[in-house]
């Protein structure tokens, strides 16, 4: 997701096409663009997502993570839709792309 340097609570979808928020705000469903491809190549899909969140949420050891969101679980459900399930609603800013209302 990328934010609108203007509108400082505006989203907009980059690597999701849209996502969708649970009425508790404890689960985001990301549905990804399809076809985009890393500069090797390689195809981009859920997998890549889950990889990249579950390195920043639990770290190796001897890793520091600015841990700044509240995920529990990143889940892929398909090649292209990804699943964060969060230990509280939202965050704690308004403008953050997981933070209740902020989905399309």
């Amino acid at each position: 997701m990328r934010q609108d340097p203007r509108i400082q609570t505006c989203h907009y979808p980059s690597l999701a096409t849209n996502w969708d928020i649970s009425a508790d705000g404890m689960t985001y469903t990301f549905h990804l663009r399809r076809g985009v491809k890393f500069h090797d190549g390689t195809d981009f899909g859920a997998e890549d997502v889950k990889a990249t969140f579950d390195r920043i949420v639990f770290p190796p050891k001897n890793l520091l993570s600015l841990r700044i969101l509240p995920i529990k679980e990143t889940v892929v459900r398909d090649r292209h839709t990804v699943i964060m399930r969060l230990s509280e609603p939202g965050i704690r800013t308004p403008s953050s792309p997981l933070s209740p209302g902020a989905g399309t």
